[in-house]
């Protein structure tokens, strides 16, 4: 009788790929985010610079602009995510190694005897 279960380390292999490809999406999430709020504070700068204000008003205008805050606080979420997904990942890779050298560990031990 064939047995349909999946292998526990094809399965963790599969799991870790997943858990890679969504930090990959994450940090372009968070890198694009920060591209945005790059633009918008150029743009808020240019608008109240354009309104005859000096370099430093409307650069301080332009942080403190509705605007700006909302790309701001869209970069932080997205940083936040990549930055946990990438500690997952890296906890994952941890587990791996931890694993991979109790296995080479268990193979001399076994040849040594």
């Amino acid at each position: 009788m064939a047995s349909n279960a999946i292998d526990p380390l094809d399965r963790a292999v599969h799991d870790a790929e997943q858990l890679f490809e969504q930090t990959a999406i994450a940090r372009a999430e968070a890198e694009n985010a920060e591209e945005r709020k790059k633009q918008t504070k150029a743009v808020m700068f240019i608008k109240f610079k354009d309104e005859g204000g000096g370099v430093g008003e409307a650069e301080q205008r332009a942080i403190a602009s509705p605007e700006y805050k909302a790309a701001s606080d869209d970069w932080m979420t997205a940083n936040i995510t990549w930055r946990r997904l990438e500690g997952k990942a890296r906890a994952t890779e941890l587990r791996f190694e931890a694993w991979r050298t109790r296995a080479a560990t268990e193979r001399a031990k076994m040849s040594l005897r």
